[in-house]
Order: structure tokens, then sequence, then C-alpha cells
């Protein structure tokens, strides 16, 4: 894909400058771009957001900032952008999802509680001060028909472990422990100021077995066909892992480019 700003967007603008150049596009001698500056083979004319407006609406970028991350379980260091990232939304200037936190593992297989639905992860949990691990997702059987839900959403299942008094949170994600800052990026808090938070990382399915003890594909079926009982929770996971976390961000410019370029003009006159 080409998530703004992503390694893909780069790839696709590198894509559209080549495809451009074999159909004739040149780049324009002398073009005035400004302090922005430009690249070949075509001009890359460069949008350079480094305040609190990204565009399209409010956004700010965000990078990880690698001082204020650790993930430790039971005494042993994890390593960051292998094994975890922070959670965006966890800067100083938005530190909702900032910080640190320690305490037992607890897993809550996807973090929902639907009435509608008859589903409840929390049914029979203690997690006052405790670090919450949940899926990324919702349950993929019998779970609202085709449709995904607002369930499913990040920010939802953060709300709702800050009612049951979780010091912390661990999102295990399908995708690894990629960190993802974008304009579109899940559903963000943003549209709802009333979220509270609490210090929260993204982590890769093998670090979350390093956790748990279990393996995540089994506890991805087993809670997408009901939550786990207390019987069911003993035969698949571990003694609770002792858990130590720190989630920070950093704001910093994000840097977007436009390709452009000249289509040459015949004798009777130039077109652009």
């Amino acid at each position: 894909g080409r998530d703004t700003p992503s390694r893909g967007l780069r790839d696709a603008q590198a894509w559209v400058a080549g495809r451009l150049a074999e159909a004739g596009v040149v780049p324009v001698a002398g073009l005035d771009v400004g302090a922005d500056g430009f690249a070949a083979p075509l001009a890359r004319y460069a949008h350079l957001y480094a305040a609190d407006a990204f565009g399209f609406g409010e956004w700010v970028a965000e990078e990880v900032d690698a001082r204020g991350c650790e993930l430790v379980v039971d005494g042993e260091a994890l390593v960051l952008e292998r094994d975890f990232v922070p959670l965006t939304s966890s800067s100083e200037e938005d530190p909702r999802y900032r910080g640190g936190a320690s305490g037992p593992a607890v897993f809550c297989g996807f973090g929902i509680d639907s009435p509608p639905e008859d589903y409840d992860d929390f049914r029979g949990l203690e997690l006052e001060g405790a670090i919450a691990v949940v899926l990324d997702g919702e349950p993929s059987s019998g779970f609202a028909g085709s449709d995904v839900t607002a369930e499913s959403s990040i920010w939802n299942k953060l709300d709702a472990l800050v009612r049951k008094g979780a010091a912390g949170a661990l999102v295990v994600s399908r995708h690894g422990a990629r960190y993802r800052a974008s304009r579109a990026r899940w559903m963000p808090p943003d549209f709802d100021k009333q979220r509270a938070g609490l210090p929260t990382l993204v982590v890769s399915e093998a670090a979350a077995e390093r956790i748990l003890g279990g393996p995540v594909q089994a506890l991805r079926e087993a809670c997408s066909e009901a939550p786990l009982s207390l019987e069911r929770r003993a035969a698949l996971l571990r003694p609770a892992a002792r858990v130590q976390l720190a989630a920070a961000t950093r704001r910093a410019p994000a840097e977007l480019l436009n390709v452009v370029g000249l289509v040459p003009g015949t004798a009777r006159g130039a077109a652009l």
C-alpha cells in the first residue's frame, strides 16, 4: 500500500517518476520550488510538515523515541522494533498512551466485552494493576456476522482496559512489531478527546508467546469460538509473567513528495 507516510508511498513515488520518465516527461530545468528543493530524475516537490497541521485535517507526525521505550519480561529485556514498538499518540504533547507500568501479565483475549454478542473476555479476570495482553482484531467466527465492528478498534479496547483498572497494555499484532505513524491510523483517538489511555506497546506474536507461554494462533482460534474459561486458560497459558514496560514517541517532521515534470511542447509552443 501507500500509507501516509510510509515506505510504500516512497516506492509509489519512485515508480510514478520512472514511468513518467519512460513516457518522455523531463525534469524542469531551473524550476523554482523554493526552499524545499527537488531531485532527479524528475523534480520532486517536497512538502515538509513539521507543525500541528499535516495537510488534510489535523495530524502530527510521530516516530519511535527509543530513549523512553522498554519491555522487560521476567527480568529479560526484549528488543525494540523487533519484539515491540510504542503505540502512536505516546508523545509528550499527547501523553495518553505514554509512560511506564509494571505488573503481572494477564491475557484478555481480544479485549472485548459485548453484551449484544454475549461475549465477554474479561469475565472472571482481575485486572487492577495488571498488564493486559490483548489480541488485535476480533473473533473470526460467529461474531457480528461478516462485518468488522467497532469492537475491533484498539482505542475502544484500551478504553475498556482503563475502566477495568489495568496499569498498562500489550497489543499482540498479526503484522509484527511495526510502528505505524499514519494519517489513516486505526480510527485515531483525536476524534474523541475524552479518552484516558494507559501506557501501551504493540508486540509481535513471538514476543507474546514469550510472555504468555502459549501459542498465539491457538489462543486466537480458541477465543474466536468463545471467551476462555478459567479451565481453558490454565491449559493454554503458563503462570503470569512479570512485565515492565515503557512507551514513548516524539513528534517529528514528515516529508511528503510530489513528482513534477515537463511534457516538452511542439514548435508551435510549449505545453505543460
